[in-house]
């Protein structure tokens, strides 16, 4: 039975995920980033290679007629290497961008918005040489190494595929003008990349669905957790019932303390006590239930009215009714007004004699 609690077969509740979230674990493919952004760079380069191309071409132009035209120097050196530096960031930075948008976009997808300061704590555990080999032989190195293998294997094929059937092609290039050259190369690199992009879809597909596993496979709780869970959200139940029983005791005392109050206190006569005020000054006001109790506490109650020489009258079908009907600190409900009303006239005529 020991053994079998500690099993983690408990689906996570709510918020053993929120604080796993918290910790920054979550559900996050880095292959599918990758795989992601190199796609998107790629045809990013495909559709922009004319603009760069021409880009490219009258920079050169114009770095080759300035320096011809000008004198070398300190200050021309400097000046040309500015102009290629702004012209590089020039060219770059809309690409780089794209692609840092790309990214962004490929985590909130897959993670959603997360801002966890719990995730970039050090932590001295990971320095832990014992630890580390146990990471090193881990099943997730294991899984991180089948990847490598795999990504690898897929690229080599590809390149290998590609290459040896258009040998004949390579062998004709010693012949092309320099432009065909240029152009050949960069079709064929292109078609690679592409065919290795979406190759590496597969895998990476397979990887965020891996990291789901083994995340949900983490979070999983014992029954232990998850009563512990409870007692921590709901509160330890023998906490709970002694917190009310307190509660109870404190309202109790104060009711008693209010008795003396009472205009007059309705008994079963002996279950049952009522004690109710009633003040010939309230206009347009029923009286209120000042306290009221079954068996000792209803012993309690005429025990105080007596001593506060408090009248106390039999009427069983009232008592009955008002303990069933009536609130402590209210008025009483107007069903019963007529009832009261007649109890009351008896307790005024009382006291006028």
């Amino acid at each position: 039975m020991a053994d079998s609690a500690q099993e983690k077969t408990e689906q996570p509740t709510p918020k053993k995920r929120q604080d796993a979230r918290e910790k920054g674990q979550v559900v996050k493919s880095v292959e599918l980033n990758s795989v992601v952004i190199m796609s998107g760079a790629i045809l990013t380069l495909y559709f922009m290679m004319k603009s760069l191309s021409i880009d490219m071409l009258n920079f050169t132009k114009q770095i080759y007629l300035t320096s011809s035209n000008t004198l070398l120097s300190t200050d021309t050196i400097q000046n040309l290497t500015s102009e290629g530096l702004n012209f590089a960031i020039d060219m770059l930075m809309p690409i780089f961008i794209f692609l840092l948008m790309l990214g962004l976009t490929i985590n909130l997808v897959q993670v959603g918005i997360i801002v966890s300061f719990k995730a970039v704590m050090p932590k001295f555990e990971k320095i832990n040489p014992q630890k580390g080999l146990k990471r090193i032989f881990s099943m997730r190195s294991i899984a991180e190494m089948l990847k490598g293998v795999i990504k690898i294997t897929i690229v080599g094929l590809i390149c290998f595929y590609l290459i040896n059937s258009q040998l004949t092609d390579y062998t004709l290039l010693a012949h092309s003008p320099i432009q065909s050259i240029i152009s050949f190369i960069g079709n064929k690199m292109f078609t690679i990349f592409i065919l290795v992009s979406l190759a590496l879809i597969i895998p990476a597909i397979a990887d965020y669905a891996y990291q789901k596993w083994e995340h949900e496979k983490n979070l999983k709780m014992t029954k232990q957790e998850v009563k512990e869970e409870a007692k921590d959200t709901e509160g330890n139940p023998q906490v709970k019932g002694k917190i009310r029983s307190l509660q109870m005791q404190a309202s109790r005392r104060r009711m008693m303390q209010a008795v003396p109050d009472a205009t007059v206190v309705v008994t079963n006569p002996t279950h049952i006590a009522i004690a109710l005020e009633y003040n010939m000054d309230w206009k347009g006001k029923a009286p209120k239930v000042l306290a009221m109790g079954k068996r000792k506490t209803a012993e309690k109650i005429k025990e105080i009215a007596k001593k506060h020489n408090i009248p106390i009258l039999e009427d069983k079908p009232l008592a009955r009714a008002l303990i069933e009907v009536a609130e402590i600190g209210y008025e009483v409900p107007q069903m019963f007004f007529m009832a009261i009303a007649e109890i009351l006239a008896k307790v005024f005529q009382k006291k006028k004699n």
